[in-house]
């Protein structure tokens, strides 16, 4: 019961429904006993009315419809959930569904929400932070692990060639060999390059031209953590990094990556940032970044070398510095979620 109401208050932490906000900081000050009993009574009394019903079914809840680039949105009553998903990849033609949530492992799922089974019990590694799927090999899925915001310790990352049943540790990145991989915040391929991958470790970046045999760190953020790993057109690459702002590389190669500032906030004007780039056309892309819990959403159509900012969403952004995300829909680029 512990477990369970742990993931619940984590649930609840990553919500942007600011009505909730005096609530669930006096929930963080209870002891995990006391918030445990009140569970109790609130599940099994439904007239406590907003707690117990928020708990029920706005874990999810996108309070955005004043938002014009955010269109067609709705809450979303998904009851009984608990928890964060930290990384999820589907690819129904070749019958692939697979997310890794914040409690731990990986996980198959029929898309259609119906059920879920674990890949295995993956005790070297709960702390499943990325998957992504080689654009080459679709059948080729690669796992990051490691949660450097828990301080739990990963063992690096593992790939798969059958499309997520087994996986093998890529020896490269056993944190036996370098410290810095027990915290994979990312790792993609390269959508343009064969044997391309980029990992991100908390502050660094890294990477590899030869499927993950050897790593050259190609950006350092020193002290601040790396927000979001995407692609630009051609080889390009783009990072967002906290209370910095937005780097690109034609290349992604060491000493190639450049602060972007035309349209976009200054490193003054931003504690959290992420990004996401339009899977069909490279070239656009969108920021979303927090000051003060507060979100400005800006938008580039040239690869992230000039910037132009949208309007403000209303929603309340009560740990940027933590659950802050954002993802461009693969078709039309007019669809985010954040």
């Amino acid at each position: 019961m512990k477990t369970y109401t742990l993931t619940l208050i984590a649930g609840l932490l990553c919500s942007s429904a600011f009505a909730q906000k005096n609530i669930i900081k006096q929930k963080m000050m209870e002891s995990d006993e006391q918030v445990e009993s009140k569970l109790i009574n609130e599940e099994n009394n439904t007239s406590l009315g907003d707690y117990a019903s928020f708990i029920r079914t706005h874990a999810w809840n996108s309070r955005v419809s004043a938002f014009s680039i955010l269109k067609n949105t709705k809450e979303l009553d998904i009851p009984i959930i608990g928890g964060r998903v930290r990384s999820s990849l589907v690819d129904k033609i070749n019958d692939i569904a697979l997310t890794a949530p914040s409690g731990g492992g990986l996980w198959k799922f029929n898309t259609d929400g119906s059920s879920f089974s674990p890949i295995n019990d993956l005790g070297e590694f709960l702390a499943i932070t990325n998957i992504n799927q080689n654009p080459f090999n679709k059948k080729q899925i690669i796992i990051g692990t490691g949660d450097s915001q828990h301080g739990i310790t990963g063992n690096g990352v593992f790939v798969s060639s059958d499309a997520g049943n087994t996986f093998t540790q890529i020896i490269s990145t056993n944190p036996i060999n370098n410290s810095a991989f027990q915290y994979i915040s990312f790792v993609k391929y390269s959508p343009q390059t064969q044997n391309t991958i980029y990992l991100v470790s908390r502050t660094k970046l890294y990477k590899s031209t030869n499927a993950g045999t050897s790593w050259t760190e190609v950006f350092d953020a020193g002290y601040n953590d790396i927000r979001s790993l995407e692609f630009t057109a051609s080889t390009g690459v783009m990072i967002a990094v906290e209370k910095k702002g937005v780097y690109t590389s034609a290349n992604g190669n060491l000493n190639s990556f450049a602060l972007k500032t035309s349209g976009i906030i200054s490193e003054a004007d931003v504690d959290n940032i992420v990004v996401s780039s339009h899977d069909a056309n490279r070239n656009i892309a969108y920021a979303l970044k927090e000051k003060n819990k507060v979100g400005r959403v800006f938008k580039t159509i040239n690869g992230g070398s000039s910037w132009t900012e949208l309007a403000t969403p209303d929603f309340y952004l009560s740990q940027g510095w933590f659950c802050l995300t954002l993802g461009v829909h693969p078709v039309s680029y007019t669809h985010l979620r954040a």
